[in-house]
């Protein structure tokens, strides 16, 4: 085992304080962000994800909050649920995995 380059951090965490990493983990690191951002943008469409960067995590979501938040809320993240027509209902019919490509192929074509 080769210890890690003492410059070798990933993203920011040398300024707080995070443990050096091995020059082979920062580029496989480096690399996973890369794909995951170019999946995303796939995903997304060309047009939609133009000029746009996606979250890496929960905390670069909430990293900007207005500063009205108060203290107590700061830094959390809510998610709601809402099923007022029944969708996971009617999701829940396809029990095959051909019936799941079907219906996302008809959600698809509804779009």
């Amino acid at each position: 085992m080769r210890p890690a380059p003492p410059d070798c951090f990933i993203d920011d965490q040398k300024a707080s304080g995070g443990n050096p990493v091995s020059r082979s983990f920062k580029a496989r690191f480096d690399f996973g962000k890369e794909q995951r951002q170019a999946f995303y943008r796939e995903q997304a469409g060309e047009d939609k994800a133009k000029g746009l960067d996606f979250a890496r995590s929960f905390e670069d979501i909430i990293d900007e909050a207005p500063e009205r938040l108060p203290a107590s809320i700061s830094g959390k993240i809510a998610v709601f649920y809402a099923d007022g027509n029944d969708f996971g209902k009617i999701r829940a019919k396809a029990r095959t995995i051909d019936g799941v490509k079907d219906f996302s192929a008809k959600l698809r074509d509804h779009q």
